[in-house]
C-alpha cells in the first residue's frame, strides 16, 4: 500500500479513521491493518506517528478536549464579561454538551481509561481543566462558595456535563433546547 503523506504525516487521516473504527467496532477488536487502510497509510507510519495504539485513544481525548474546552471558554468568557447573564451561559453549555454526539466512541475511550494507566492520566488532566472553567462559571452563579463547596459544584457541574454528552444513548423524550433549557434551571437551583 501507497502511503499518502500529509504536512502533519497523516496524523489526522489516522486519528479520523481511528474515530469510526474504535466507534464502529471498539478499541481492541481495530487491528492496524484495518486502521493503516481506513486511513491510507502504512502500517508502519502509523507506528513512526503513534508507539501504542493508546497513544492514538490519548491523542482523539486531547484533541476533542481541546476542541470542545475552546468553546466552552467563549462561554465561560462572555459570562465573565457579563456579556452574557450566567443562566444563559449554563443553557449555552449545556446545549454544547448536548450537540457534541460521538457516544460510542466516549464509551470505549473511557473504558479504555480503566484499563491503561497513560490514558486514565490524559482523561484525568482534562478534568481538572475542565473543573477550574466550570469552578468559574459556578462562582458567577454563587460568589459565596468556597473550598469544599466549590470544589463539589465543579465535580456536580461536571458529571451533570457527562451525562448530558450520552443522553443519547438513552433514548431522551426532551428536544435538546429544553433539556438544555430545563439544564440551567438545574444548574442555578443547584449552586444557590
Amino acid at each position: 500500500m501507497a502511503s499518502k503523506r500529509t504536512a502533519d504525516g497523516g496524523r489526522a487521516q489516522i486519528i479520523e479513521a481511528a474515530r469510526c473504527l474504535f466507534a464502529g467496532n471498539g478499541f481492541h477488536q481495530t487491528n492496524m491493518a484495518e486502521l493503516a487502510a481506513r486511513a491510507s497509510v502504512s502500517v508502519g507510519q502509523i507506528y513512526r506517528l503513534y508507539a501504542h495504539k493508546t497513544d492514538i485513544i490519548a491523542a482523539i481525548i486531547q484533541i476533542d478536549a481541546d476542541q470542545r474546552l475552546a468553546e466552552l471558554q467563549v462561554i465561560s468568557d462572555a459570562a465573565l464579561s457579563k456579556a452574557m447573564p450566567i443562566r444563559d451561559a449554563f443553557e449555552e453549555l449545556a446545549r454544547t454538551v448536548l450537540n457534541q454526539g460521538g457516544e460510542a466512541l466516549t464509551f470505549q475511550i473511557l473504558a479504555e481509561g480503566h484499563r491503561d494507566a497513560n490514558v486514565a492520566a490524559v482523561i484525568a488532566r482534562l478534568c481538572e481543566r475542565y473543573r477550574e472553567l466550570l469552578r468559574g462559571m459556578a462562582l458567577l452563579a454563587n460568589d459565596s462558595l468556597e473550598g469544599d463547596r466549590l470544589a463539589c459544584a465543579g465535580e456536580i457541574l461536571l458529571s451533570c456535563l457527562f451525562g448530558l454528552g450520552n443522553r443519547e444513548l438513552s433514548r431522551p423524550d426532551l428536544s435538546v433546547d429544553d433539556t438544555a433549557r430545563l439544564a440551567a434551571d438545574f444548574f442555578l437551583a443547584a449552586l444557590r
